[in-house]
């Protein structure tokens, strides 16, 4: 039995994916560290430090498959350095290979660069995913570029925007996101290769070379110096990872928000079949969001996320007549800029506002169109007509520049569309 939910085979796959589950199991970590250990035999072989043939040896045996696990295990019960790891290491080589395997090198080095090698492969995953999630929102930007929308801020109506324009910002938001990934990774995916404090005094010879070839063979970067004590450049990858949770929760949670039943604008991906609930049959619930927006809280579940993400993202359920439908769901209080600007022109922009506000006030709290005030207000009447008051009264005819910042954004990550 599981003693990990991540691990479990009945809810697992809420907490975790199969990929990233590969990537951060023990056999992938004992993986790593030899990956390290072969790298640095092959490197000091081809270097003349120790002999060819032997640094050939180490490296073919180099397979994770090849240790026992459970000796290893033991072993680590009275160390926490690497020595463990070499003691199997090395009953696993044949003839005195083993004397000549972690030449030079300390504990920290292994673990460290070990370490870089299972992120680098999890963030390769998580870029993935998350050029995955962009492409299918930029599908969206492209789609529903003119599609008209109520914008919303404080979570009431604002002014009319089109769905396009708000899933262009989700777009450009996650944009910057892949870009701080990507440049990130120079400072993160370095190796470690310094010896006992970092100095090389055990490789003064060919020691720069070793990490030269190292870093080549495990395309990592060369460390300017050793960084055995220092740890921004992991704490930059945590915190790269905590905006992108950020970024995804903050999209997730706007197409939660929006499946609400009164709004219902969109929705996750729905199929017949999918039960939301045992006692109520209409059930059409956020589920998956739901779990999205839960294992965003851990920025260790990102992946997981982005894949469940990517499938909300690329099969999302648009409804372009709800969206049209509340857009009139404030009988044209949502215009009351539109109108003041309107105003503005011939009676100044305080007065319009001042004007503007008492018949929206009024006809908020009569439950009446806008319309109806604005059509029984003198000062608004002289000066406009009721054809013009209605195209004032518009929201389709408001969008101001939203289908060009759609394009703007389309053409900014236009590698990325599918």
């Amino acid at each position: 039995m599981a003693s990990m939910m991540e691990d479990s085979r009945v809810l697992g796959f809420l907490f975790g994916t199969d990929e990233m589950r590969a990537v951060w199991s023990e056999k992938n970590w004992v993986q790593k560290w030899l990956d390290t250990e072969a790298a640095l035999a092959r490197a000091q072989g081809e270097l003349g430090v120790i002999p060819r043939e032997t640094a050939d040896v180490i490296v073919s045996h180099a397979r994770a498959e090849e240790i026992d696990m459970d000796a290893l295990a033991e072993g680590f019960r009275s160390s926490i350095t690497i020595v463990p790891l070499l003691n199997a290491f090395k009953k696993s080589l044949p003839g005195d290979a083993g004397e000549y395997v972690h030449w030079g090198a300390t504990s920290q080095d292994i673990y460290d660069t070990g370490l870089v090698l299972m992120e680098r492969e999890a963030c390769s995953i998580i870029l993935r995913d998350a050029k995955a999630c962009l492409s299918a929102i930029l599908a969206l930007v492209k789609k529903y570029r003119d599609t008209p929308e109520a914008g919303r801020t404080h979570v009431v109506h604002a002014i009319p925007i089109t769905f396009g324009f708000k899933a262009a910002g989700w777009a450009d938001e996650l944009g910057r996101e892949i870009e701080r990934f990507k440049e990130m990774e120079k400072r993160a995916f370095v190796l470690e290769m310094g010896g006992a404090v970092g100095t090389l005094a055990s490789q003064p010879e060919k020691g720069l070379e070793t990490q030269e070839k190292m870093a080549e063979i495990l395309g990592l970067r060369v460390p300017l110096i050793a960084w055995h004590t220092a740890r921004d450049n992991q704490a930059e990858l945590a915190s790269d990872l905590a905006l992108l949770a950020g970024t995804m929760g903050r999209i997730c949670y706007e197409i939660f928000t929006l499946q609400r039943t009164e709004i219902l604008e969109l929705e996750e991906p729905f199929f017949k079949g999918k039960i939301g609930s045992s006692t109520m049959p209409h059930k059409r619930n956020p589920a998956v969001l739901e779990n999205v927006l839960a294992l965003l809280r851990n920025v260790r579940t990102t992946a997981p996320a982005l894949e469940k993400a990517r499938y909300i993202l690329e099969n999302l359920i648009v409804y372009e007549d709800h969206m049209k439908k509340n857009l009139f769901l404030q009988k044209g209080l949502m215009m009351s800029e539109c109108v003041m600007m309107h105003l503005a022109r011939k009676l100044g922009r305080l007065t319009a506002h001042h004007i503007v506000y008492d018949a929206c006030m009024e006809a908020y709290e009569k439950e009446i169109p806008l319309k109806d005030v604005l059509m029984k207000t003198k000062v608004v009447t002289d000066d406009f007509t009721e054809e013009e008051i209605d195209t004032m009264l518009n929201p389709e005819q408001y969008l101001g520049l939203a289908p060009i910042f759609c394009d703007r954004v389309l053409e900014a990550y236009k590698e990325y569309m599918g």
